[in-house]
């Protein structure tokens, strides 16, 4: 008795459409629209930026970012380091614009602190991942900036480049 493999086939690429309508829900369009359904597209991107230390410490928000990062672009990860120095150190505080605030005002996210040194024939480094599902967009053009991070530094005018990995929408 033959098989009947190309209804077999298509069952099962049924199943598994549906299995990834649930996973990546979005709006279908039908009837009516001239263009049809239409989807967003990312793109991701690496760009830097150097931040000069004020008495060795600089809160960056913002509008620090202007001209570095597009508006509405996600951080996803960052790398920072200290040109000059031996040390760095980053905070992520407790409200911040980077990531999203939990809806539970009880259940806030931690503070995020992290202190590298380096020996004198390297620059310190450390690395920032953000998921992308609680990765806030980035609003530069804001009249009220959020804190985005906190860095310091050994020396008080120390040089500290960041490598930014973001996604944009286009």
């Amino acid at each position: 008795m033959p098989r009947k493999s190309s209804t077999n086939t298509r069952a099962l690429s049924t199943r598994i459409s549906n299995i990834q309508k649930e996973i990546n829900p979005y709006i279908h369009l039908k009837g009516g629209t001239a263009s049809g359904t239409a989807k967003s597209v990312y793109i991701d991107r690496v760009t830097q930026g150097e931040f000069l230390m004020v008495s060795g410490a600089k809160t960056i928000s913002d509008s620090d970012l202007l001209g570095i990062i597009p508006d509405g672009a996600k951080i996803l990860s960052m790398r920072v380091s200290n040109i000059n120095g031996r040390k760095i150190f980053v905070q992520i505080p407790i409200v911040t614009a980077l990531i999203l605030n939990g809806g539970d005002s009880s259940a806030p996210n931690i503070a995020i602190d992290h202190t590298a040194y380096a020996p004198l024939n390297r620059f310190p480094v450390i690395k920032v991942d953000i998921p992308d599902l609680v990765a806030r967009n980035i609003d530069t053009g804001a009249s009220v900036t959020g804190t985005l991070f906190k860095l310091a530094t050994d020396g008080a005018t120390d040089r500290v480049v960041i490598r930014f990995h973001y996604k944009q929408a286009i």
